[in-house]
Order: C-alpha cells, then structure tokens, then sequence
C-alpha cells in the first residue's frame, strides 16, 4: 500500500488531464437535451395545419376582369397585438392603378397579401 511521490504526482497528473473531457462530456450532454427540446417545440409548429391554404388562396390572376373591392378591413398579426388595420375600405375600378405608399413596415405588403386571399 505504498506510493511513491511519483506515482503520487503521476496520479494528479493524470486526474487533471482527465477533467476537461469530463466537463465537455457534461457540456455534450446539456446541449443535447437543450437541443431535443427545441426540436420538440419546432415539430410541434411544424405540425401546426394552418388555417388559410395558401394553395387555394393565390389564384392564378394573369388576367382581372371587373374592380377589386376591399370592405371594413380589420387586420392584426396576434390578438395580444394592436390592429394594423381598422375598417379599411376602398375601391380599384377596372383599368385604373391604385398606389399604395408609406414609410417601411406600415403594412403595405400585409395589405396585399390580405387582398390575395
């Protein structure tokens, strides 16, 4: 039952070359639960059917015969939220451009979108 101060010095040696695999073990281990849990969150957005089929929303319109009507037009992205449009209506009659302008994130391709749909 002896130990030479060598074989002492060797141990600890050895003992702190074995520390930083076990901490990366542990660090492997945390990122893999972490990362099966976030892939558990997005299967399940994934899975989500939506409401609107977009398939069936878009239309092919090369051509437009007759005006493009928009009625009382309220929009907004979550309930939480704010409206972004409240009773929104107007008119393109046939063969007439309607602009539609403002600064960056006012809703101006929200409101296309909504209009495909």
């Amino acid at each position: 039952g002896d130990i030479t101060i060598g074989g002492f010095i060797a141990f600890f040696q050895y003992l702190g070359m074995l520390v930083w695999p076990m901490i990366a073990i542990g660090w492997i281990v945390d990122m893999y639960q972490r990362g099966t849990a976030s892939l558990k969150r997005l299967n399940e957005i994934f899975g989500v059917v939506p409401e609107i089929d977009d398939k069936l929303a878009n239309p092919n319109i090369s051509k437009l015969e007759g005006n493009i009507t928009v009625k009382n037009l309220s929009f907004r992205y979550e309930d939480e939220l704010p409206l972004i449009f409240k009773d929104i209506s107007f008119c393109i009659e046939a063969g007439k451009t309607l602009a539609i302008v403002g600064p960056t994130g006012c809703g101006k391709t929200s409101l296309i979108e909504l209009m495909v749909r």
